[in-house]
């Protein structure tokens, strides 16, 4: 029996708990097959009048001699009022089957779009959507699944191929919409509709080493993978390579999502592709291949400011744990230095900077020189800048038209900026993306790669508000941010807070990167009234309390989110923005949003020492008793004291008693829990609530 085993043992690897045969060799992974590619599975040219799947609305038709190549194609006219959105229904195949990527293409053209009030044409344009409803009621329940493309504006002197990408969810079933969008003019026409499935919904993202920079002492690599369920026993095949030689190959067995591996040490410093196979060795076959850009630079010394995170997406700078609470801001020159004073004198220890590159007057000759006296700034203040670089490449910008610091195209002058400042201590990380759509994010990666090597001290971060997105999405930066805002208008009330908040813990949390939290701290529908009036009322919209904004943070930190970052639209505000709150009788309003923004930050940064511990937390049990689910979750110091944060996800009343076993001593902080003794609790909230217990 002794001998059996040891055969055994001798050809199987044991991996994440479960037995594998011998793993496969690199050679047998390369001469694979690969996964099956493109199939089609829809196509219209708008030539049948009858199609029972398409659903025309109001200003659509079918255009006899108007389509590509002189053939039908479908109009939409602007038909009405200006202030919404017309659109048609195309009910795609049932063969839309989770697990799997898809990908639209279609012809459009356009004439005369443009927005109802802004003077400036689109930069970009948005005319198509997949969205999904459930497979088995036909309910619109998968809102935040739905995937929205933008592209350029179509052109009028012809039909133009777009194409995008969308997967296929679990329960539910894939629909298109193309629309005319809400407060613009013109007319679209459309043909030549296509729908493919281009192969299976995988990925690979490399964790560690951070910012993909190896250093010549350490070839130590986590790769996170992405695959479908019905990849079991996935094996990756993963090579550095440098200038076309291969200098290391490792074959892996997967566990739990995860390649872990070494390359050694004494690695060649210079830049090198890490080719990436993933592979099913019981069907013999490759699933995808991925290529990701690294360096290996020489050991050194870190610069002071240094960013780097651990193995639980926990942030440090110069090595020491810091929770990262920050809050997104934009201001002229002359305003930063009151605003910095405002900043220092609250929670938040960073700013996303959309104002960045404005340090610098446009007068001002020496660019460089502004921005390291305004970052200096910052620094006194002890606020840190995560630096916004979307301007490099957004349409209208302009730095796109003119250039930036005799720069003039993208990847120059992010090269420029990056090389002047990456030794500053103020800087945080750089902004790259701000809610893209997958489509629009070739350029943002290739600035990734370029900031990774020029400065892998700082990372990169990219922000979406699409589930469906994720988490592919984090191919554009070493951090994952998602800015869910569920609170809208009052008829839809609180009662979406909990599907907004849930892809923090699945679908964010699958690229394996940290993920920030970008809290809702105003409404979009209320700062629409304020700039630019209508007929709606400020009363037909929920204005964010302290604990809603508290509240859906706190929820953001139950499912996993490891940094925190409140958005409000505008902040810091601009005189004419109080002048127009002052019209509407809410002169204060600003000044009262302010103290719930720092209220709300504030109980986060109560939980720093139990966000950053390493020390394991105990279970605890939740029992719901009311309408509307109860979340909770406990922490522990490094101290030994516990800390439960609980919250009511809203929608109706929340009730639950909480049990944490062998803690009887638990205070509330907010007044929602009382305790029941024998290490439970109970908490209340009528909606949208929370509360943290400390020990």
């Amino acid at each position: 029996m002794k001998n059996n085993f040891f055969v055994v043992a001798a050809c199987t690897v044991l991996s994440g708990g479960t037995l594998y045969a011998s793993l496969p060799s690199a050679e047998s992974i390369l001469g694979w097959q690969q996964e099956e590619g493109k199939e089609l599975i829809y196509g219209t040219g708008f030539e049948n009048p009858a199609a029972s799947e398409i659903k025309l609305g109001a200003g659509f038709r079918y255009a006899h001699g108007e389509g590509n190549n002189g053939n039908t194609g479908l109009r939409v006219d602007r038909t009405g009022e200006i202030h919404r959105t017309q659109d048609s229904f195309i009910r795609l195949p049932d063969k839309i089957l989770p697990g799997y990527k898809y990908k639209v293409v279609v012809s459009v053209k356009g004439r005369g779009i443009r927005h109802a009030t802004r003077p400036v044409p689109p930069g970009s344009y948005r005319f198509m959507e997949t969205f999904y409803t459930d497979a088995h009621t036909g309910r619109y329940s998968f809102e935040n699944e739905r995937v929205v493309p933008f592209a350029k504006p179509p052109a009028e002197d012809g039909f133009q191929e777009f194409s995008y990408t969308f997967p296929g969810i679990e329960g539910a079933r894939a629909s298109l919409r193309l629309a005319l969008w809400i407060d613009f003019h013109g007319t679209l026409w459309f043909d030549d509709l296509r729908v493919y499935r281009e192969g299976v919904e995988a990925n690979a993202f490399l964790i560690q080493p951070g910012c993909a920079t190896f250093f010549t002492d350490s070839g130590k690599f986590r790769i996170r993978i992405h695959l479908p369920e019905e990849y079991g026993k996935p094996v990756g095949l993963v090579q550095l390579v440098m200038n076309g030689t291969v200098l290391q190959r490792r074959v892996i067995a997967a566990a739990d999502s995860w390649l872990e591996g070494d390359f050694g040490r004494d690695l060649p410093a210079g830049n090198a592709v890490l080719k990436i196979t993933l592979a099913d060795a019981r069907k013999k076959q490759r699933i995808k291949d991925i290529e990701l850009p690294v360096t290996v630079r020489k050991t050194e010394k870190a610069p002071a400011g240094a960013v780097a995170f651990d193995r639980h997406g926990n942030m440090s700078i110069d090595g020491k744990p810091v929770l990262p609470l920050g809050i997104f801001y934009g201001s002229l020159p002359h305003q930063r230095e009151e605003n910095l004073r405002k900043l220092a004198d609250s929670p938040f220890n960073f700013i996303v900077d959309y104002s960045a590159l404005s340090m610098a007057l446009p007068q001002d000759r020496e660019k460089i020189t502004a921005i390291r006296k305004g970052l200096d700034r910052m620094q006194h203040y002890k606020i840190k800048s995560l630096f916004c670089l979307t301007a490099f490449y957004s349409a209208n910008s302009n730095y796109v038209k003119r250039g930036w610091a005799g720069e003039k195209d993208t990847l120059s002058m992010t090269r420029k900026l990056a090389e002047a400042i990456k030794d500053h201590p103020a800087l945080l990380g750089w902004y790259l993306t701000d809610e893209l759509s997958e489509e629009q994010l070739a350029l943002p990666v290739a600035m990734r790669n370029l900031l990774n090597r020029l400065d892998p001290y700082h990372p990169t971060f990219t922000l979406t508000n699409l589930p469906s997105a994720m988490p592919g999405y984090a191919v554009s930066g070493d951090v994952l941010m998602y800015d869910p805002y569920p609170l809208d208008n009052r008829k839809r009330g609180r009662g979406g807070v909990e599907r907004a908040i849930k892809p923090f813990r699945g679908k964010a949390a699958a690229a394996g990167c940290p993920v920030w939290a970008v809290t809702q701290g105003f409404n979009w529908g209320i700062m629409h009234i304020i700039h630019r009036g209508g007929k709606e009322k400020l009363a037909d919209y929920i204005e964010p309390t302290e604990e809603d904004m508290r509240s859906m943070a706190l929820l953001s930190a139950i499912e996993g989110a490891r940094g925190f970052c409140f958005f409000n639209f505008p902040f810091p505000w601009e005189q004419k923005v109080l002048d127009r709150f002052a019209a509407q009788g809410m002169s204060d309003y600003p000044e009262k949003m302010w103290r719930k923004l720092k209220g709300a930050a504030g109980a986060v940064k109560s939980l720093e020492p139990y966000l950053l511990s390493r020390k394991k937390a105990p279970e605890i049990h939740v029992e719901n008793r009311g309408k509307a689910n109860t979340r909770a979750r406990a922490w522990q110091a490094e101290n030994g004291k516990i800390c439960l944060v609980v919250a009511g996800v809203g929608g109706g009343r929340s009730e639950a008693v909480i049990t944490v076993p062998g803690k009887e001593n638990l205070k509330s902080v907010y007044g929602r829990t009382i305790p029941l003794g024998g290490g439970r609790y109970q908490y209340t909230s009528d909606d949208l609530g929370s509360d943290i217990l400390f020990e």
